[in-house]
């Protein structure tokens, strides 16, 4: 008899925790997907090179910037890029999501994107001395500062309390 009450405990114990891994998890997702929208969402589009150099893993240690924009065309339509970077982001979310038990990272790969993020582009722009550009956008800084926010927001939405 003890054997089996045993036996029923344990696995009691091991249905508890794989609940609790797969809303970990669930939370996890909800929250990485969260984020990249609001990364998506404050990015500038000019050439849709910043917007599309987003990635989100598990590591992202081995990548490097090493998209450019240089000679693509200026003033490309927004809305398009946003909702095609939105998408790919989501989708490297969940796959990091699935793939890590901890972490998500996220990172531009834009060889510029220390400029969107940290610089800006102080005259002269583009050779002309009396333009300048707009920035830095802090896309990253602002994003990371609302993080704990976006984590009980999501966290509430799937009844967890977050006192």
């Amino acid at each position: 008899m003890v054997v089996q009450m045993q036996m029923i405990y344990q696995k009691r114990s091991e249905d508890i925790a794989a609940r609790f891994q797969a809303r970990a998890a669930e939370l996890r997702e909800r929250v990485g997907i969260e984020i990249a929208d609001r990364i998506v969402d404050r990015s500038p589009v000019d050439s849709g090179t910043y917007i599309m150099a987003h990635a989100a893993g598990p590591d992202m240690s081995g990548e490097s910037a090493s998209r450019s924009s240089q000679g693509k065309p200026r003033g490309r339509n927004a809305s398009q890029f946003r909702e095609l970077a939105r998408a790919n982001l989501r989708r490297s979310v969940s796959a990091a999501a699935v793939q890590a038990s901890g972490t998500i990272w996220f990172r531009n790969r834009a060889l510029h994107a220390g400029r969107v993020e940290y610089l800006g582009w102080p005259a002269p722009l583009f050779g002309n001395a009396g333009a300048s550009g707009r920035g830095p956008y802090y896309v990253y800084a602002d994003t990371r500062a609302e993080v704990p926010a976006i984590i009980n927001q999501v966290a509430a939405s799937m009844g967890f309390d977050t006192r």
